[in-house]
């Protein structure tokens, strides 16, 4: 993917990374504890390398496959996720079905077709917290935002009809598209979903422990290759070498968003303001940080894809006790599993 993941002070960009501002993503960084055992037969493979300009980290131990066997899995995994649900590939399948204007439907592969079927469920979860249909409003204050001004209003009122998941219908293995502007943004779940193919292709090669970081998403399969739980650190969002949490791990993934490594600071009618990648359709813009606002939000679950579509919503809370409450009548129900660790902006623990 050829996204640019923006980390932008007084306008400046950064850096190029493939999943853009939704997903986005202020990341999970991981912290690994690690020193892998060596025998005169070695079954345990550090696995490091760039997928869509984003790095990423596997490690994969007591099996019998071959490094070899590991890195065509995951070459193919990545070709596939870029093939399908990149939209910075402009031959994937979701650029196709964002370029498509027609009112007929919209035939979409069966692993499309699913994926957009996860979208749904989230985005009713969340009550239209999470909605990929972002795509056109993102793509607006991008652009504005880069050269330091607002969008004009006249250009979102125009983009609004577009958005929201009514503006869409799921049928038959079909999209259709009510609007032909309507456009989607799959990174706020399509890398959780990669990291879950990934493990557990690699499990079933027969690797008893895997361990998958891709650009701060992650997930493990059994134990560390020396038997004990492997050990992930929440990196403190000012701070390169310290650590918030530090959450021994098996057989669970882990993700994090926040507003700390993809935002803009610009100045509006003299008082600076900073936005960051996470959009509010209801509102037409990007969300801002506040004194009360979450910096941090990391999310335990089963599956890496859950994990990373829940992280999002919770970014929208205007404090610390807003999104423990959204946690307690929200996912619980519907996650009972789920783990949640937060750091906002008054939290004594997140001053730099």
């Amino acid at each position: 993917m050829t996204d640019r993941q923006q980390s932008i002070v007084s306008v400046q960009r950064s850096y190029a990374a493939v999943w853009p501002p939704l997903f986005v993503i202020a990341l999970l960084t991981s912290l690994m504890l690690l020193c892998t055992a060596c025998s005169e037969k070695k079954t345990d493979f550090q696995l490091q390398g760039v997928a869509m300009t984003i790095p990423y980290h596997i490690i994969v131990g007591n099996g019998t496959a071959s490094e070899e066997s590991a890195r065509d899995v995951i070459e193919q995994t990545f070709q596939q996720v870029d093939g399908l649900f990149n939209k910075w590939n402009p031959n994937s399948e979701i650029s196709q079905l964002n370029r498509w204007d027609s009112p007929e439907p919209f035939h979409c592969s069966p692993a499309l077709f699913a994926m957009l079927r996860e979208c749904q469920r989230f985005v009713f979860i969340s009550k239209g917290r999470f909605d990929p249909t972002v795509e056109p409003l993102e793509q607006a204050w991008k652009r504005a935002l880069d050269t330091g001004v607002l969008p004009r209003k006249e250009e979102i009122d125009a983009i609004l009809p577009a958005l929201g998941w009514s503006t869409i219908h799921l049928m038959h293995s079909s999209v259709v598209k009510e609007h032909p502007k309507t456009a989607f943004d799959l990174g706020g779940i399509a890398k959780g979903h990669a990291v879950d193919l990934l493990t557990e292709r690699l499990t079933s090669l027969g690797f008893a422990s895997v361990y998958v970081e891709w650009g701060g998403e992650i997930r493990t399969h059994g134990s560390h290759p020396e038997g004990r739980p492997w050990k992930v650190g929440i990196r403190h969002p000012y701070s390169d070498s310290s650590m918030l949490q530090v959450i021994e791990t098996e057989d669970v993934a882990l993700a994090t968003s926040g507003d700390y490594l993809q935002y803009w600071t610009i100045c509006v009618d003299g008082t600076e303001k900073q936005f960051f990648h996470v959009f509010d359709l209801q509102a037409g813009k990007p969300l801002e940080t506040t004194h009360g606002s979450l910096v941090s939000v990391t999310i335990q679950h089963e599956s890496c894809l859950v994990a990373d579509a829940l992280t999002k919503m919770f970014l929208f809370s205007t404090s610390k006790e807003e999104a423990t409450a959204l946690f307690d009548s929200t996912i619980r129900p519907h996650f009972p599993t789920a783990k949640i660790w937060m750091f906002s902006h008054d939290d004594a623990n997140c001053l730099p």
